[in-house]
């Protein structure tokens, strides 16, 4: 028997996260079946376990798919506010987290997902955080990685009630409000 590449076996697992990434965008968490993914990926039924474990397997590497594909525009030097701002505005794309987050609260292997997707976020925006506070637009005591967490609540809440078409106002108008309050001088200590 041919023995396989380890650049071919990193295509293929490419490919079925390629797969799983569209299907879970386009029909969400209750129709990701293994068997869509194989469909959409052009592969057998058995190609998904030489990958993954199992589909709880798949979904813990497709919460990391989803950071770095979410996230993949951030970097050091970025202007904090600007980014927040490219993230809570109605342009920004749409994202799966609030029916990963509401589907984690009965699913075990979902909410082991959305924790790596969490720690991937932390991980990735404190050093922004952080370097805000150094250049003085961040009261120094702020607790960065709280500050994520918080934006990254904001962002879901923002990305479930456009989904559900149920604002009084505008999402424009709310993200336009939160910007404002993390920017204001005098919100008690949380900003130089």
């Amino acid at each position: 028997m041919p023995k396989v590449s380890a650049e071919h076996k990193a295509a293929v697992r490419e490919r079925l996260l390629d797969a799983a990434y569209a299907c879970l965008h386009e029909k969400g968490l209750e129709a990701l079946t293994t068997r869509e993914i194989l469909q959409r990926a052009g592969l057998s039924a058995g190609t998904l376990y030489h990958y993954f474990s199992g589909k709880d397997d798949l979904v813990m590497a497709l919460a990391e798919r989803i950071a770095v594909t979410e996230l993949s525009d951030v970097g050091a030097g970025d202007d904090l506010l600007a980014l927040v701002g490219r993230v809570l505005g109605p342009h920004a794309v749409p994202s799966v987290l609030p029916e990963l987050r509401a589907r984690a609260r009965v699913d075990r292997h979902v909410r082991r997902a959305v924790s790596r997707y969490d720690e991937v976020l932390v991980a990735r925006f404190v050093p922004l955080v952080e370097q805000a506070q150094a250049e003085g637009r961040l009261a120094p005591d702020a607790d960065a990685a709280a500050l994520v967490e918080l934006v990254e609540l904001v962002f879901e809440a923002l990305q479930a009630r456009a989904a559900a078409g149920t604002f009084v106002t505008s999402h424009e108008r709310v993200a336009a409000a939160f910007l404002s309050v993390l920017s204001a001088q005098q919100i008690q200590g949380v900003l130089a």
